[in-house]
């Protein structure tokens, strides 16, 4: 009787973890992108958009079981997808080619980020398909629907270092980079002006000092120099 040894091969730590089945499909997808000759790449595309365009067209003027407009449909829209993505790719690697230092729109944004930015065009999508589905072939419209829908998930969805670091409890520094983006820059104030402003306001009349520290009336005041009175009087001077 034999024994084999079954020990696997040790996972390398900086490997980022890879859960389910669209990663690895994906990157397979990608690398038969990189394998495929540019002139089949361009064959490839031109004859799915044109699929799409001419089965469309056809199916607009004959009445077929919405069975059928299913079983045609989503194909050509997983084609469709297929293209716009592989698309995508070889745009993003010639700008990785031409500037080390380029991001791919996907990864600028933060998970939460993009939720928010996919379903925001999601909805507007929704809404647009509506306002035009008496105008479109019913196949059609099913098509850019599946396409928007498939988009939509593959722009929201993490990515194997997204999914990591969440699952390490460390926040992404997008979000951070956002936060400090969206925050108003307040001015710092000394502890020698602030001394200063307290004796001000503690040497007025107490009327004054209410006026003053009124919550109401603290957007109303306005601090005007010398510089200000000048442009003024010179405006009033030629009409403006």
């Amino acid at each position: 009787m034999s024994f084999s040894n079954n020990v696997s091969k040790p996972k390398n730590e900086d490997e980022p973890i890879s859960i389910g089945v669209i990663d690895p499909a994906l990157d397979k997808f990608y690398k038969r992108v990189d394998e495929t000759p540019d002139a089949t790449r361009k064959t490839i595309g031109f004859t799915v958009v044109g699929a799409v365009i001419v089965i469309s067209a056809v199916f607009a003027f004959i009445a077929l079981p919405n069975y059928v407009h299913v079983a045609v449909g989503v194909p050509l829209a997983v084609a469709l997808f297929g293209v716009g993505l592989s698309f995508i790719h070889l745009r993003d690697m010639k700008k990785r080619e031409e500037d080390p230092s380029y991001i791919p729109f996907k990864e600028r944004n933060s998970p939460s980020q993009r939720m928010r930015y996919g379903i925001t065009g999601l909805v507007g999508f929704l809404i647009l398909s509506l306002t035009v589905k008496d105008l479109l072939p019913y196949i059609f419209g099913g098509i850019l629907s599946i396409n928007a829908v498939m988009t939509a998930y593959n722009y929201i969805r993490r990515t194997p270092e997204e999914l990591e670091r969440d699952a390490n409890g460390e926040p992404d520094p997008r979000d951070a980079d956002e936060e400090v983006s969206e925050e108003e820059v307040k001015p710092e104030v000394s502890e020698k002006e602030t001394e200063e402003y307290i004796s001000l306001v503690n040497s007025l009349p107490e009327e004054q000092r209410k006026i003053l520290l009124n919550p109401k009336l603290n957007g109303a005041l306005t601090v005007i120099d010398d510089d200000d009175i000048k442009s003024k009087k010179k405006r009033k001077l030629f009409g403006k």
